[in-house]
């Protein structure tokens, strides 16, 4: 019988104990299911005993367009395409272009506060 295997990454369920800790084991991936946008992983979380699926708390989560098709989107807004000719070649809308921006600048904030809030920095002596 297959063991589920350590996801590494902190429980998705906000009132979680386990909600910081990565690379514990209280994640654990069960199997995988198809999505009209692609394959998702489904979840565990062994102290809190909920599961979900991969994107629940990703740029993706409720996305009726690809994964590719967001990155396109992302990594031209990225290097200074402009909106209109992304919204045109990708064929879709400004609007939804902009919401796809903004959910992403705000996982990157997420991630940026949980996972660096950590990292220890060390100044190099000067010379």
């Amino acid at each position: 019988m297959r063991t589920p295997q350590d996801w590494g990454h902190p429980c998705l369920t906000p009132d979680c104990r386990y909600d910081t800790l990565i690379h514990r084991g209280n994640v654990r991936a069960l199997s995988t299911s198809l999505t009209q946008s692609g394959t998702r992983r489904i979840f565990h979380g062994r102290a809190c005993h909920t599961r979900f699926s991969e994107p629940r708390e990703t740029v993706f989560f409720g996305v009726r367009r690809s994964e590719e098709r967001v990155m396109l989107a992302l990594t031209r807004l990225w290097v200074n395409v402009t909106l209109s000719g992304i919204s045109v070649v990708l064929d879709v809308p400004e609007d939804t272009l902009l919401a796809w921006l903004k959910r992403a600048a705000e996982k990157a904030q997420h991630i940026h506060e949980h996972v660096l809030k950590e990292l220890p920095v060390t100044q190099r002596p000067t010379r």
